[in-house]
């Protein structure tokens, strides 16, 4: 991440030109476009449209007279008009994107995410909006640990049940562990132990229940790293009823 001003500015938008004559203003505190040219390198030839699309976007203001004169508005009041102008935009937008949503509901029942980031940041977001139980099952703790903070912290305010086929893979966790019963290891065998197809080593890293109504399964299929994801409940229902079954029997014994 860069100090430069001119460059901060441009990544909000700014063009060249704006930014530097801008910055140089703040610098000078008032100039002519002379010295405003002089100082910020911007050519004669290009300040005074410069200069006065900066006045009309409010973001200078300007004393007129032989030769005229020019001042920065306080950064404070520019960049403040700027956030509240797109915070304004981003919330139209999203709700003009949650009212198209509701008149089209239909969606896929199941879909895959392919990056890495993508992946992670789909089980991060789970994870955080949990609100009553999150179900994990895993047979590899080196992925689990990359969600070890966040699942801490998500057992604060919900019931975490994390379902391993071995429990001492997994010392060191600063959360409760439960090794699935020998009566239910088959269910381990189906979520997230290792399998081939078609001429590859599919790893089940982990399977995510969010409050019984988000699903996701992240595999490792060769190299790569792939989920499916589903957030149907009934599908999710489907899909994980072993896993809720075994333990609706737990905490009935």
């Amino acid at each position: 991440m860069t100090d430069d001003p001119v460059a901060c500015l441009k990544a909000i938008g700014w063009n060249e030109y704006e930014a530097r004559t801008y910055v140089a203003l703040v610098g000078m505190g008032e100039g002519t476009a002379r010295t405003i040219s002089e100082l910020s390198g911007v050519p004669r030839g290009k300040i005074y449209q410069i200069l006065n699309a900066l006045v009309r976007k409010s973001y200078l203001d300007v004393q007129h007279g032989t030769p005229t004169r020019y001042a920065a508005v306080a950064p404070e009041e520019v960049l403040g008009a700027i956030r509240d102008d797109f915070n304004r935009d981003l919330n139209r937008a999203t709700d003009a994107l949650k009212r198209i949503g509701s008149e089209y509901p239909h969606r896929s029942l199941i879909w895959s995410l392919h990056s890495e980031w993508a992946i992670k940041n789909r089980v991060r977001q789970m994870i955080d909006r949990a609100e009553h139980e999150i179900i994990v099952l895993s047979a590899y703790p080196e992925y689990l640990r990359q969600f070890a903070s966040v699942l801490k912290e998500a057992g604060k305010r919900c019931d975490l049940s994390v379902i391993v086929d071995d429990r001492w893979k997994f010392s060191g966790m600063r959360f409760p562990i439960h090794e699935v019963p020998e009566a239910h290891q088959k269910i381990i065998e189906n979520y997230v132990t290792d399998y081939t197809a078609d001429e590859f080593t599919v790893k089940g890293d982990l399977t995510l229940v969010i409050d019984r109504q988000e699903w996701i399964s992240v595999m490792r299929i060769g190299e790569r790293r792939e989920a499916v994801t589903s957030t149907t409940p009934a599908m999710v229902r489907m899909l994980m009823g072993e896993v809720i079954e075994m333990l609706n029997a737990e905490e009935e014994r």
